[in-house]
């Protein structure tokens, strides 16, 4: 995530509108939760990989645009949100997932990718303001 949020991120930011970014990110985040359905360990490698080049590109994106939507003197409540919301979104997700896991087993990662898949499918409402296209 860190070579993929420093040197590659900002040049594809440079290139791309943020609704493409963050769409490619998330369908990087449901191509490797769909690695990790197969249960294969060779494609683990390339699973994690993809996570954290999807992750790397669509959180940073995400984050950008709600710093856009809020006004100068809310950014900082507007981050803080954002961070403490997707800190509750990790515990609960990898708590639930925990707990679903011994039913579903690699089926929980297509669940995963099924939910990546719909917030790709949002991200046109997500990213409607003309300045972000």
């Amino acid at each position: 995530m860190l070579v993929v949020q420093g040197p590659v991120l900002s040049r594809l930011a440079g290139r791309l509108a943020p609704r493409t970014l963050f769409s490619l990110g998330m369908a990087g985040l449901a191509c490797a939760q769909l690695t990790f359905a197969r249960g294969d360990a060779s494609l683990l490698f390339a699973g994690a990989l993809l996570f954290a080049a999807g992750n790397g590109i669509a959180w940073p994106t995400f984050q950008a645009r709600t710093a856009d939507a809020a006004s100068e003197e809310e950014q900082g409540a507007v981050q803080g949100a954002v961070t403490s919301a997707g800190a509750v979104g990790s515990i609960a997700g990898l708590t639930l997932g925990g707990i679903a896991y011994p039913w579903l087993g690699g089926g929980l990662f297509v669940v995963a990718a099924s939910v990546f898949v719909v917030v790709l499918l949002a991200a046109p409402a997500l990213f409607r303001r003309p300045s972000a296209d």
